[in-house]
């Protein structure tokens, strides 16, 4: 992690102190923007959210052993925090901006990295699946890390970074968008060896306007390459390759995956075994088994071995890697319930990540007695959202018809008017939103044998159904892991 000293993190901010700390060449232990979870000798930076701002808590940074905190109001050393923070000894550098200054100093601290390789991940899904894979695929042999949770943002990235050991070998950032342009600001600060691209596909559309919209931003990722750096891109078909080629002309290294005979990462077979996992057969290897489901995932995992080969380790030692991988929570997450099987698809749904899901579920479902897909609103398509959600209802009417779908959101009649057009025959119900109320009348109509299926946007929360259903069993409930992030 950052270790550098308060006046050399003033000076790469462009602050002034407000406050001089008792030991301004004092060298910091990391950073923090959680008084909740802030170290002794870590910085904490003074960031503002939608529903808070850490100037409220400079006094307790104070108290819990910050040796200096960062801030853009001067109106927040009002007489007492000021007293506080001073017989703490703890300093206080101002700057125009805490979100720009957390930016520019992941960016300082990048420029330090040089030992570290820097793999930078973005695409329309499957990111931080990848982020997973490849930090497992790497970390078997390798000294590194990796984002955490989805911390793709413009806080998640600096964050990301300036955590990093200065003797690690890599470091895998996870790069996502809520507006246009912020790829690009990110890669700026991350300078990538490697830029991975999971897919091209519809989330964000509505904002962005097209997909060829959708591909040039993610493929602003690409110029921030370093020198000699590598590109892994997906090769056409499904994955939508075909719309990122005409970013990969000055691209100086190249490597495609997916299934067509084109690609230099070539998965010839991908299937679910007895044992819950994915086995996943290459092109002159290696063949891995990974600890999740859904086939889709094997695009994520060609993209890990492609990383893991430009850094020249073995096929076995990949092949090990990955099948130690932590999957990622709320991504077709398996969970017995009373003796019903509920898949937690809840983190986040475009159109794409929507049918991997029904199709996943119409293979691994099939033999349950009663199958149920609890389907909420894919966000962010604008005028695209009426007939995308038609597309997805017709999918499901085709694709191995469960016997109920649940639909929830603003698309909901839409959802179910396709379905019984289709000539769907099964029981639907609609809901405008996921209340607690109607999670706890869900949950107690699963019964033993059942198959859910539950996926939507982040922000209708459908994971409160998992929960209403552990708590009806008398479960413990898990700890939230609900964050908010990027696309």
């Amino acid at each position: 992690m950052i270790r550098w000293p308060l006046d050399k993190i003033r000076r790469a901010v462009d602050g002034r102190w407000a406050i001089k700390p008792a030991a301004p060449d004092r060298p910091i232990a990391g950073l923090s923007t959680d008084t909740r979870t802030l170290a002794s000798g870590q910085l904490f930076v003074a960031l503002r959210g939608e529903f808070f701002d850490g100037h409220a808590f400079i006094s307790q940074a104070g108290a819990h052993g910050a040796p200096a905190v960062l801030i853009d109001s001067p109106d927040a050393l009002v007489e007492p925090a000021r007293l506080a923070l001073q017989h703490h000894g703890c300093g206080v550098i101002t700057v125009a901006s805490t979100d720009d200054a957390l930016l520019e100093l992941g960016a300082a601290y990048r420029r330090t990295l040089t030992r570290t390789r820097v793999v930078a991940v973005t695409g329309s899904a499957g990111k931080t699946t990848a982020v997973r894979f490849i930090d497992a695929a790497l970390g078997l042999s390798l000294h590194g890390s990796a984002s955490i949770k989805s911390f793709n943002n413009a806080i998640g990235v600096p964050l990301t970074i300036l955590a990093a050991d200065e003797q690690s070998d890599y470091l895998v950032c996870e790069i996502g968008m809520n507006a246009p342009g912020e790829i690009a600001e990110l890669a700026a600060i991350t300078a990538p060896d490697i830029a991975v691209i999971t897919s091209i596909g519809r989330a964000h559309i509505g904002e962005l306007g097209s997909i060829e919209a959708i591909a040039r931003e993610k493929a602003s990722l690409l110029p921030d390459l370093t020198p000699g750096g590598l590109a892994v891109v997906p090769v056409g078909g499904e994955m939508g390759g075909e719309y990122l080629e005409p970013y990969l002309g000055p691209v100086p290294q190249l490597v495609r995956f997916g299934a067509a005979e084109t690609a230099d990462i070539r998965i010839q077979r991908a299937h679910h075994t007895d044992r819950g996992t994915l086995a996943v057969e290459f092109a002159g290897g290696p063949n891995v088994e990974l600890p999740l489901i859904g086939r889709h995932n094997a695009a994520n995992a060609a993209a890990a071995v492609a990383v893991a080969r430009a850094f020249n380790l073995d096929p076995s030692v990949i092949a090990r890697g990955l099948a130690r991988t932590h999957a990622p929570e709320m991504r077709f997450e398996p969970e017995t319930i009373a003796g019903a099987t509920i898949y937690n698809d809840a983190y986040n749904a475009s159109p794409e990540s929507v049918r991997a899901a029904i199709d996943t579920f119409a293979e691994v479902g099939a033999p349950a007695q009663r199958r149920v897909i609890v389907l909420g609103d894919m966000l962010e398509l604008g005028v695209h959202a009426e007939p995308t959600h038609r597309e997805i209802a017709a999918a499901i009417a085709k694709t191995n018809p469960p016997d109920v779908v649940i639909a929830i959101g603003l698309m909901a009649p839409a959802v179910v008017d396709e379905l019984l057009e289709r000539g769907y025959t099964g029981e639907s119900a609609i809901y405008s939103e996921l209340t607690p109320e109607i999670a706890t009348r869900l949950a107690a109509r699963l019964e033993p044998g059942d198959a859910v299926l539950v996926k939507g946007s982040r922000r209708l929360g459908l994971e409160r159904l998992v929960t209403a259903a552990r708590t009806r069993a008398g479960v413990a409930t898990q700890p939230s892991t609900r964050v908010e992030a990027a696309g």
